[in-house]
């Protein structure tokens, strides 16, 4: 029995030293070699190259054999012939081959837009009286504003008979006037006296 109790010490102070950390054996694990995808990728290439022949490959065309003599005479005999036209029939329409271009569809270069002073004498003389006393402007078109005539204005709005303003921006404003645009400076007025 003494020889089973050593011999179980034994095993057990042979199990504790080999669990100690300086005894510990690292076993090496040899990396797997990777497969080889060479030839994978190769078959791969290959079969696109098949496929794409497949696809590219120029169509079939039906050929048309040239009826023989014998086939054309029965035809000829279910053929009827045409009448003759009268002469009502006869008469050749022509038609324009022109098409029309909307005015739309012409582009013309942008022109500069003038300041009041750059436009005609009569349409100056026909303006009515434009006093700018407050400009705001901004980024959000829904901020900006002036007071023109003391009525406060927003894009869009009408300040009189024809004179609408169209657009305000960081310099001033820009006004159409019975389908005449123009510019005016921020503190402007006219008529200047």
């Amino acid at each position: 029995m003494s020889y089973i109790l050593d011999a179980l010490n034994k095993a057990d102070k042979e199990r504790k030293q080999s669990e100690t950390p300086a005894s510990k054996t690292i076993i090496a694990v040899e990396p797997t070699a990777q497969p080889n995808t060479a030839w994978l990728m190769a078959l791969l290439v290959i079969g696109l190259l098949i496929i794409l022949w497949f696809v590219f490959q120029p169509k079939e065309t039906v050929k048309t054999v040239a009826p023989t003599v014998a086939t054309i005479a029965p035809m000829q005999t279910r053929l009827k012939p045409k009448p003759k036209p009268t002469k009502r029939e006869s008469t050749v329409q022509i038609t324009s081959t022109f098409t029309s271009i909307k005015p739309q569809e012409i582009q013309e270069e942008p022109r500069a837009i003038p300041n009041i002073m750059g436009l005609d004498q009569d349409i100056r003389n026909r303006l009515p009286a434009i006093s700018i006393s407050a400009h705001v402007f901004s980024d959000n078109a829904a901020k900006c504003m002036v007071i023109i005539n003391n009525q406060v204005l927003r894009e869009g709005d009408y300040i009189g008979e024809g004179l609408r303003l169209t657009d305000i921006n960081q310099d001033g404003i820009q006004l159409n006037f019975e389908g005449e645009p123009f510019t005016m400076k921020t503190k402007g007025k006219w008529p200047l006296y």
